[in-house]
């Protein structure tokens, strides 16, 4: 008998390939290599005759669901860098059902023409753009897969009035990879995960290196370590995450979010002339008033069980020393409609509880309204109109602000729109898990200008190795407006400001406060949060200027605001925090390419904020921020140097790096970790192609996660370029400050992408009563509010 065995492994002649067609947008896309349920156990490149095959013969909704690879290729520049730099990335774009209900459509013509990809139009349900079918037609784009999208478009509107014998409407399915490939728009429920993953960097990184060798370099960064203390919530010693592992299996109360303490909470509210602080808990389901109860009592120590608020608001509980609570039941006010006596309503409420010298603050119940039978017969945009103007939570907030009200709200119910059913949400079994509830407090002490000894411990620790003057930090947002072209000339900007200002010595009170354009004076944040949300956003039919006229005049407001802001600062220094992306337009001093240059005489936008300001009114840095994650570079691999001099490969960082030749003026990168990475790791070893689509079953044993359908995570990026420092103090401290104040969030567990002081000026803006009709409606202004509204959670 002969026995077989393996003497060696030798490489497979057979090596997995993945081919990239560019599109018109300049992206590049695995046109051949889709990746869903259907393809997981097929060979790459896909044929497709083999998948019509595998296809199921009466599949649902996910089985047929998938997604392409896509790279993403954006040139950018970065300060003290003489050459451009090329930034790719890898992305998941998933494909669309249908046309009609999709905003762009990819389209294939051929091997000797790129993708094109095609904007769809429409109100509702969508079409290609007739006059652009036959400009494309006569620029020599492919006339076949032009005439088969408008085919497609017709079948699939007269599929839609289609009808089952049950009368409902009968469901299109994706149908199999073709010419013609709609681009799906966000969703939360699809049979492809988001992300590529770590591991696909790589492997991009590699191809890079064999397609260009020497002729192009990669850019290497270097970081000294870490550069962060841990927060107040964080377990700083093995006994103290040994005790945290322990209440939290018990389900005890214990702080994942890093709650001020309570005196602090107090010192705060008294050094901006308040005598305490009333939270005022208005609710109208008793799940919600549970869950308020159980939200206050665990951070101050208390029992809930022993919190049994009367419901009309009579009774007054003390959270701690200067803080206490009211519990009211405001369905009357809180309700979804027209609201025509909200106005008196909130008055008659409010002069119950409102008390000179006492910050009230109101934290309220809400839920999504929905489309009803109210609604039938009307347009999506008149139903979309009707639900903005009914909805109370935006009501509520401007008649609180008219009384100096800062608020904070509580979904108590929530909508599944596939199975048009609610849901009421309950406390969770264990105490810690409401998260809502947690991060709604964070968020309303924010809104209250709490700014507590949290921000003393990340900026000034004891024998910092990046040592800081008493500064204040100042963060400046500047918003374009959507247009309406039933008027002249373009919006005037949104403009809010918020300066976070430390004690002259260490262990005493700071301060917070807040400006905008619309209330043009520097006031505790509280009190400028509420002025502006309860005023109008400005209106642009007054004087018809144009683009860069709007621009120049958001530069003149900002300087206003630095001159009025030296008062309040009495000598103390300050830097400047401001997003370089969203204010681009504002000041080109900031420019990269105009580092090194003087001011153009025929331009009559300010060079610099402070531009024409004495010198000490002047910021003694400019700290530009970047979040625009296509401008990054994307963190691949990381290189740990030993202390016995040998090194060790990681996978993640979320350290501060910097160029390692460090030239002049160069920028820093902080990356981050997302906090749900380390749970899984998908997208570490593997890329989308190999992930397991799992298996559902009833026994456990035989269940198998799905990876394809789960989020894969990879670093965030932020840029930190101190800009026009004085001498005196240092570019790497600002920048580590900067980095300290993203880590330490005012408002959240982890880090925001912009730093305390620009994150607080930017939630002014957000919580504004009229955001959503104000909100920009084009491209470039849409994603840098992305970008600066992510959290790396």
């Amino acid at each position: 008998m002969t026995k077989e065995r393996i003497v060696d492994w030798q490489p497979s002649t057979n090596t997995a390939a993945v081919y990239y067609k560019p599109d018109s947008d300049g992206d590049l896309i695995a046109w051949d290599h889709p990746i869903g349920p259907l393809f997981a156990s097929l060979a790459h490149p896909v044929n497709l005759s083999e998948a019509a095959t595998a296809r199921p013969k009466d599949p649902t909704r996910a089985q047929v669901q998938y997604a392409m690879s896509r790279v993403s290729v954006k040139m950018a520049t970065y300060t003290a860098e003489p050459n451009p730099v090329l930034n790719l990335n890898a992305h998941i774009r998933r494909v669309n059902n249908t046309v009609v209900h999709a905003r762009t459509a990819l389209l294939d013509q051929g091997t000797q023409r790129p993708l094109l990809s095609l904007s769809l139009d429409g109100c509702g349900l969508r079409e290609a753009n007739k006059h652009a079918l036959e400009i494309l037609a006569k620029l020599d784009a492919d006339r076949t897969a032009l005439t088969a999208l408008e085919e497609r478009v017709v079948d699939e509107r007269h599929r839609l009035n289609l009808r089952d014998e049950d009368g409902k409407r009968i469901d299109i399915l994706t149908p199999a990879p073709g010419t013609i490939r709609p681009t799906m728009p966000k969703t939360d429920s699809f049979a492809v995960g988001t992300g590529a993953g770590i591991y696909q960097l790589s492997l991009l990184q590699d191809q890079i290196r064999r397609a260009f060798g020497d002729t192009v370099s990669l850019l290497e960064l270097k970081s000294k370590g870490n550069v962060f203390g841990k927060r107040p919530h964080e377990p700083a010693t093995s006994t103290q995450e040994k005790e945290k592992k322990k209440r939290k299996s018990d389900g005890d109360y214990i702080d994942l979010i890093g709650n001020p303490s309570p005196d602090s909470i107090r010192r705060s509210i008294e050094a901006a002339s308040y005598t305490k602080l009333r939270i005022l808990c208005l609710w109208y389901r008793d799940e919600t008033l549970t869950r308020m109860i159980h939200g206050l009592a665990h951070p101050y120590g208390l029992d809930p069980e022993h919190i049994d608020p009367d419901p009309t608001g009579k009774d007054t509980t003390p959270l701690a020393e200067g803080i206490e609570a009211v519990f009211c039941n405001a369905e009357t006010l809180l309700k979804h409609g027209p609201g025509k006596e909200r106005a008196s309503d909130a008055e008659s409420l409010l002069s119950q509880f409102a008390e000179p010298g006492v910050l009230l603050a109101a934290w309220c119940e809400t839920e999504l309204p929905v489309r009803g039978e109210e609604h039938e017969g009307m347009k999506p945009t008149e139903v979309k109109f009707a639900l903005a103007e009914n909805d109370a939570k935006h009501q509520v907030v401007r008649e609180l602000a008219k009384a100096a009200v800062p608020s904070q709200f509580l979904v108590g119910r929530t909508y599944d729109p596939f199975t048009k059913t609610f849901s009421t949400v309950k406390k969770p079994a264990a105490a810690f898990e409401d998260h809502r509830v947690y991060m709604g407090q964070l968020d309303l002490y924010r809104s209250c200008g709490v700014i507590d000894d949290r921000f003393e411990r990340a900026l000034y620790p004891e024998d910092d190795p990046y040592p800081l003057p008493r500064m204040a930090f100042v963060g400046i947002h500047v918003r374009k407006q959507a247009t309406d072209r039933k008027y002249k000339g373009q919006p005037k900007r949104i403009i809010t400001a918020t300066a976070v200002i430390p004690s002259r010595k260490a262990g005493e009170t700071w301060r917070m406060l807040g400006w905008s354009n619309i209330h043009t004076q520097w006031e505790h944040y509280a009190r400028a949060q509420s002025n502006f949300h309860a005023s109008n956003y400005p209106l642009h039919t007054q004087d018809g200027q144009g683009e860069m006229q709007r621009w120049a005049q958001a530069g003149e407001d900002v300087r206003t605001a630095l001159q009025d802001l030296s008062d309040e600062l009495d000598g103390l220094p300050y830097a400047l925090m401001i997003d370089g992306h969203a204010s681009r337009r504002v000041w080109p001093g900031l420019h990269n390419n105009k580092q090194g240059l003087t001011p153009d005489p025929d331009d009559s936008r300010l060079w610099l904020p402070g531009s024409g300001l004495p010198a000490s009114w002047n910021p003694v840095s400019i700290i530009r921020m970047n979040c625009a994650q296509a401008e990054m570079p994307r963190l691949v691999s990381v290189t740990e140097k030993l202390k016995n001099g040998t090194t060790k490969p990681l996978k993640t960082s979320s350290d501060l790096y910097y160029p390692e030749d460090r030239p002049e003026g160069h920028p820093w990168f902080l990356f981050t970790e997302p906090r749900n990475y380390g749970k899984k790791r998908h997208g570490q070893w593997k890329t989308r192609w190999r992930a397991d689509p799992g298996k559902a079953s009833k026994n456990a044993d035989e269940r198998k996660e799905n990876e394809l359908n789960s989020p894969w995570y990879s670093m965030t990026t932020r840029e930190i370029t101190p800009m026009y420092t004085h001498s005196g103090y240092e570019r790497e401290a600002l920048a580590v400050a900067a980095a300290r104040l993203s880590h330490q969030a005012l408002s959240w567990s982890d880090r925001t992408r912009y730093p305390a002081p620009l994150h607080a000026a930017l939630q002014m803006d957000l919580g504004h009563p009229q955001f959503r009709r104000s909100e920009p409606t084009d491209r470039e202004s849409i994603e840098i509010l992305k970008e600066a509204c992510g959290t790396d959670a």
